[in-house]
């Protein structure tokens, strides 16, 4: 499928980035990125270049929130997070050297999260730490798969690469690796999903970012990235948007779905943080690209369960299991997938950035 909402998958890395221009090459950082993962594909970030001071701001986009799926911003933040660690990574790569500076403001529109400045490196002192040739393509190919996995065992260098990134911004880490476990929180995934699902406000926000296959949103998720061909796919986006009873046998199977994917994985993630506020929020975002970057990287794949972390009530059953006083802010498996998945559509860049001044020539 090639349509408009997926040109920004085409985006090539410049052999001449060099010779641009400090605006012409920091507006080339937002187009890689949009490319980063955003709760139910929503996007919800703005990025403001200003070449001037060699900075990107990265602000919150209030056509991106999703207030009743996460009515704190706790996964806007999130996949703010997500953002920052791709411009990061991608400047790193070429030849800037890249600070980030994040902010604790509530998430809101045009609030800003973080900065990020880019410097130039001198050839002479080779690249910047966490330098990575393969994150263009990394990037690139990374994608939500939410198919089954299957039962191989995750390599020990994911695990200790998960570990090392979790060090490196505060989050902690909980490993449910053993079937007795993975099956329980598999059970409160499930109740978490029955839950959302019947209550009518989070339903009609949802009928917003589940799309019909061939709907031609720049956000959210078509049914194909959930295996589902275009008829239930239509019929799923139509009477997610009507009021009264929904389906029941559309919200078991909304439910299953996310159950037996954590049952099938050899590796279900916890990742949770001391503090329940928006710096810890981009924090696990950061942390989260990271990682699902590398998990591209060693051919894994990585799934997004947030409905547990969302209810109130279900993540303090999962904190009691995990006996954690810390508050668990994202959950996700990881394997191999049985199916490969596509991309989610994206908005251009152009859609969701501005640039303030022109950057004076040196």
């Amino acid at each position: 499928m090639t349509t408009n909402n997926y040109q920004a998958w085409n985006i090539e890395p410049l052999s001449d980035f060099g010779r641009l221009g400090v605006r012409d090459q920091l507006t080339h950082l937002v187009d890689w990125a949009v490319l980063s993962p955003s709760a139910h594909n929503s996007q919800p970030w703005r990025f403001v270049v200003k070449p001037e001071t060699h900075t990107i701001v990265v602000a919150v986009d209030g056509a991106g929130l999703t207030p009743a799926a996460d009515p704190a911003g706790r996964q806007s933040a999130i996949s703010i997070g997500c953002a920052v660690e791709t411009l990061r990574a991608v400047g790193l790569a070429y030849g800037y050297d890249v600070t980030v500076e994040l902010q604790n403001s509530t998430p809101r529109d045009a609030t800003a999260l973080a900065q990020l400045q880019f410097r130039a490196r001198s050839p002479q002192a080779g690249p910047g730490e966490g330098y990575n040739p393969q994150v263009f393509q990394l990037v690139k190919s990374r994608c939500m798969n939410r198919s089954r996995f299957d039962a191989r065992p995750i390599p020990e260098t994911f695990l200790a690469f998960l570990k090392h990134a979790a060090g490196a911004e505060g989050v902690i880490l909980d490993f449910l690796a053993d079937p007795a476990t993975r099956y329980a929180a598999a059970e409160l995934q499930y109740m978490a999903d029955r839950a959302v699902i019947a209550a009518p406000g989070f339903r009609k926000e949802l009928a917003h970012h589940f799309l019909a296959n061939d709907s031609p949103s720049g956000r959210g998720m078509p049914g194909f990235t959930f295996g589902l061909g275009d008829d239930v796919a239509s019929r799923i986006h139509r009477d997610l948007g009507t009021d009264g009873l929904f389906n029941p046998d559309w919200a078991q199977g909304f439910a299953a779905a996310g159950r037996d994917g954590i049952r099938s994985a050899p590796l279900l993630v916890v990742a949770s943080s001391a503090k329940d506020n928006t710096e810890s929020w981009l924090h696990a975002g950061i942390f989260f690209q990271r990682c699902a970057l590398e998990a591209q990287r060693q051919g894994l794949a990585i799934a997004v369960h947030a409905a547990a972390v969302e209810s109130t009530g279900l993540n303090a059953m999962l904190r009691a299991r995990l006996k954690r006083l810390a508050r668990p802010t994202m959950v996700f498996r990881v394997g191999y997938a049985t199916e490969n998945r596509r991309h989610s559509p994206r908005l251009l860049a152009s859609s969701v950035s501005a640039v303030l001044g022109e950057a004076r020539e040196r």
